[in-house]
């Protein structure tokens, strides 16, 4: 083996040992997030048969709203502390994707210690998350693919 591939082979194996870039998480790193607590949702107990009303629904896939909601989450997770532990270690991590907003006015509201309540609009948050994290993708690698 000439001493040219070996150093060829010594870079890659040193580029693959290069710790991540500090900063954001990639965006697809969000995604994973988000399918994470759409697990821990998931779990049993299951939610009772029912559905968001449309005012809810709106509010919750509203973009401009993502900001006020995610705070509106965190904040009512502190009262299931017991089960939303791991929930709460993850929401967070979205502070530094979603976009701030100007008002939290007509963000989300929740029935008081109302753990199914909960669950219903989290999961329903997480789809409108999802699809704003996608979108941030789909434009990111739009705009990478077309060059400077």
């Amino acid at each position: 083996m000439s001493s040219l591939s070996i150093l060829a082979l010594l870079l890659l194996l040193l580029a693959h040992r290069t710790p991540p870039a500090q900063g954001h998480p990639l965006l697809t790193t969000y995604i994973t997030l988000i399918k994470e607590m759409g697990s821990l949702l998931s779990q049993p107990p299951a939610l009772p048969k029912g559905d968001l009303g449309i005012n809810h629904k709106l509010t919750l896939q509203d973009r401009t709203l993502l900001r006020p909601n995610l705070e509106k989450f965190l904040d009512a997770a502190k009262n299931f502390e017991n089960k939303t532990q791991q929930i709460r270690k993850i929401l967070p991590e979205f502070r530094k994707v979603v976009p701030t907003a100007p008002s939290t006015n007509c963000s989300i509201s929740f029935e008081e210690n109302d753990w199914d309540d909960f669950r219903r609009k989290l999961k329903e948050y997480l789809d409108s998350l999802r699809r704003f994290v996608n979108d941030k993708i789909f434009r990111q690698t739009t705009r990478s693919s077309s060059g400077p």
